[in-house]
């Protein structure tokens, strides 16, 4: 599960580096500082929602021995989400 994780991690990475290309090029045309800093914010942001979500998720199985596994799919499934909203910031 661990490996699978990492590679959403990975795909959300490449993601997030062209969306951040895609920012750069914004403050470069509107000649303000707005667009790498709101999504370097939007991004911290999701990494703690994500941590929070499954974190809250684990305490739901109680020590279940599923725990890592089902901690490791919400990962999976909420870095697939991220994906496809860095998705549309790609040109």
């Amino acid at each position: 599960m661990e490996t699978e994780v990492q590679r959403v991690d990975e795909i959300v990475a490449m993601y997030l580096d062209a969306a951040m290309k895609f920012a750069h090029e914004i403050d470069t045309i509107t000649g303000e500082t707005t667009a790498v800093p709101a999504l370097e914010a939007s991004q911290t942001a999701w990494l703690a929602y994500r941590d929070a979500q499954c974190a809250f998720l684990a305490t739901t199985f109680a020590g279940d021995p599923g725990t890592d596994m089902a901690v490791g799919a919400c990962k999976m499934n909420l870095g697939e989400d991220r994906a496809r909203e860095l998705a549309k910031f790609i040109r």
